[in-house]
């Protein structure tokens, strides 16, 4: 049936462009999807190990630390919670909005749709593979938040335990299930789950800052309790929460062969080209603050200054293997990881 009212050339113009942008972008999607899939099988065809994991030990223990912090630790805290200094509150109230987990989802979420939506058919092999690599490690990094978040949140409104604003008049183990009532809502910590899950997946990413990582996530975290939202144990819980999220979703990628490896411990370790502060990173860091060091510091005269770049500019063109030391070596090398 024809528009009872015309329509101006510059709109139907506009019309057949969104058009063929929209059919791109899904031919894009369709075929990054096809890729993905493929490069999974082949990954877990060659590397994929099952290996059963030692985690009773250690779960038992975070059971055991949450239970005593509730029973030693949430009534004291609870009677003390408005006697904090003020500055270490005004602290706290800084530092406890990053255990949100909007700030890193959405951001996340905003480059993986590029991803998947992008065309990457004009991308030279070694950058399709190193773009493939940080891809599959934030994907990761995502499930990791916002899976354990989103459990986190239906338990809270689950159990219905007692906010410390409710201590005075009921204790610390007050409880009224399935209460839809936010300050019935405190066990367990969403902040500090989400903490915990990205805490324990960046850990796991690079291993040489693991424990800087963990002590940043366990502070934030901590705040809840001076702010006076959460008791101990429901920190505790959400933490320990997400870090297990995190530990048993990167072993399921070791067990399928993508991003993690079975280390000798217990703890997965990234395959090559994965981790997110390789070694390479770090030597460029070292040589530009000692560049950078020995600029401000000698003095050398104009003649010795042009002989040196006269000699820079004779040293060959850096050849193809700085590709692999930077961790952005071909599709096809990277199988191999």
């Amino acid at each position: 049936m024809a528009s009872r009212w015309p329509v101006p050339s510059g709109l139907e113009g506009i019309r057949g462009q969104t058009a063929c942008g929209l059919e791109t972008a899904r031919c894009n999607f369709a075929a990054n999807i096809a890729a993905w899939r493929d490069c999974f099988r082949r990954r877990r065809a060659r590397f994929a190990t099952a290996r059963p994991a030692f985690w009773g030990s250690w779960a038992y223990l975070s059971l055991v630390t949450v239970i005593l912090f509730a029973l030693i630790l949430d009534g004291p805290v609870g009677a003390y919670r408005r006697q904090w200094s003020p500055e270490l509150i005004g602290l706290a109230r800084q530092l406890t909005h990053y255990g949100k987990s909007d700030w890193i989802l959405i951001p996340i979420g905003i480059f993986l749709l590029l991803c998947a939506f992008g065309n990457w058919s004009g991308l030279r092999r070694r950058d399709r593979a190193f773009l493939g690599r940080w891809t599959m490690a934030t994907a990761f990094v995502f499930v990791c938040v916002a899976v354990p978040g989103l459990i986190s949140a239906i338990l809270k409104g689950v159990i219905g335990r007692g906010r410390p604003g409710h201590f005075a008049e009921h204790g610390s183990l007050a409880f009224n299930p399935l209460p839809f009532d936010a300050s019935w809502a405190s066990f367990p910590s969403g902040h500090a789950t989400v903490m915990g899950a990205l805490g324990a997946a960046l850990a796991l990413l690079c291993p040489p800052l693991r424990l800087h990582i963990l002590a940043v996530a366990i502070f934030i975290a901590a705040t809840r309790v001076l702010v006076g939202a959460h008791y101990p144990s429901d920190v505790a819980a959400g933490l320990a929460f997400g870090a297990w999220s995190a530990y048993f979703a990167a072993y399921g990628c070791a067990n399928l062969g993508i991003i993690f490896a079975h280390g000798d411990g217990m703890l997965p370790r990234p395959r090559r080209g994965f981790v997110l502060i390789p070694r390479s990173f770090r030597i460029f860091a070292a040589g530009s603050l000692s560049a950078i060091a020995t600029a401000f510091t000698s003095r050398a005269p104009n003649g010795e200054r042009q002989a040196v770049i006269a000699e820079n500019d004779n040293q060959p063109e850096v050849g193809p293997e700085i590709g692999s030391e930077l961790g952005i070596v071909p599709l096809r090398a990277a199988g191999t990881a």
